[in-house]
């Protein structure tokens, strides 16, 4: 399957989903799918973040929220809370909510589970071999 991407393109009023589609000539250049219409938003990720974190705050206390970063045409930010309680309550609450400044826009959110383990270099050393193969096999 081609990667699914969005392009925003300013067009008169009168264009059509059709119009924009046969300017699209090449089929390597084509998109997913093609929506016209209003865009959602105007507001920027420094007032988007604001709001999210307002929000996560609302939760519980945060460990840390890193972002925004942008990556196409979706901004992203990643946060961490102290408990596991309140990561699933806040992704519970915020997937697909509509907020303030995103108009008719939703944030998506989701729990990323991650892990690390602080051992004594000795044991680390020992280990290490065991967790390089392990790394390898989930790549693959």
């Amino acid at each position: 399957h081609p990667p699914s991407w969005s392009l925003l393109v300013r067009a008169p009023a009168s264009a059509a989903r059709k119009d924009v589609e046969a300017a699209i000539t090449s089929l390597d250049h084509k998109p997913h799918s093609t929506h016209v219409g209003d865009i959602t938003y105007t507001a920027s990720n420094d007032e988007v973040y604001a709001v999210v974190r307002s929000r996560l705050e609302e939760i519980g206390p945060l460990l840390r929220l890193n972002g925004p970063y942008e990556q196409g045409i979706w901004t992203k930010a990643f946060a961490t809370f102290t408990n596991e309680l309140d990561t699933n309550a806040a992704a519970e609450l915020l997937n697909y909510a509509q907020l303030p400044p995103l108009g008719t826009g939703r944030i998506h959110a989701h729990v990323q589970h991650a892990g690390t383990i602080a051992k004594p270099i000795s044991l680390y050393n020992a280990l290490k071999p065991q967790v390089d193969a392990e790394v390898n096999r989930w790549k693959d």
